[in-house]
């Protein structure tokens, strides 16, 4: 598992070891990140059920501002924290540790105004709607907010979760991608 490009192109990541957590495939960031673009230059991102932190580290490769990870698994934490520091990007991170399923709220948005958010939960969860519905309640009403789901193609992501609209699915073997947002003009 390494960085595919920018500032850190070839860094080479640690992965997770057993298979209890599936980190997204070569494959399928390097398909974001080209649907991206150079638009992720100056975002302000926030990576959840982050695992091991690859999606925000290939962010801030490839220019994003900076990145605040959570997840709930002190494995995970622990890789994410490796790979933060074996990337030397203390200063343009955090780390969160919080079940994002059963907490009331997200995060605040007023302390992280995020751009785009990352949303990788496992696939057996199926807590797209339920995290959407997190990220609802914590944004601002005039906040413009990406949201980039992986899902199985088994899922079928809904078409509004207010404020929050499905714009495109791409489907890349048995990985769906889901972009949602909250605003007219898109990413």
């Amino acid at each position: 598992m390494r960085v595919s490009a920018g500032e850190f192109k070839g860094k080479k990541l640690i992965p997770i070891k057993g298979t209890s957590i599936r980190p997204s495939s070569d494959k399928i960031k390097a398909a974001i990140f080209n649907i991206l673009g150079s638009s992720i230059k100056g975002k302000k991102i926030l990576d959840l059920f982050a695992g091991t932190g690859a999606l925000g580290i290939e962010a801030i490769s490839r220019g994003a501002e900076f990145c605040i990870f959570m997840d709930n698994n002190k494995y995970s934490l622990s890789i994410i924290n490796k790979n933060i520091n074996l990337c030397q990007l203390q200063n343009r991170t955090g780390i969160i540790k919080k079940d994002i399923i059963k907490s009331d709220t997200l995060i605040n948005h007023s302390d992280y105004p995020f751009d785009i958010i990352f949303l990788d939960p496992p696939y057996k969860a199926n807590a797209i709607v339920a995290a959407i519905e997190k990220i609802a309640k914590t944004i601002f009403e005039d906040s413009q907010v990406t949201i980039i789901a992986e899902h199985s193609i088994k899922t079928k992501p809904p078409q509004i979760i207010t404020p929050f609209i499905l714009y495109d699915t791409r489907k890349y073997g048995n990985t769906g991608i889901s972009f949602f947002s909250n605003f007219s003009i898109l990413i």
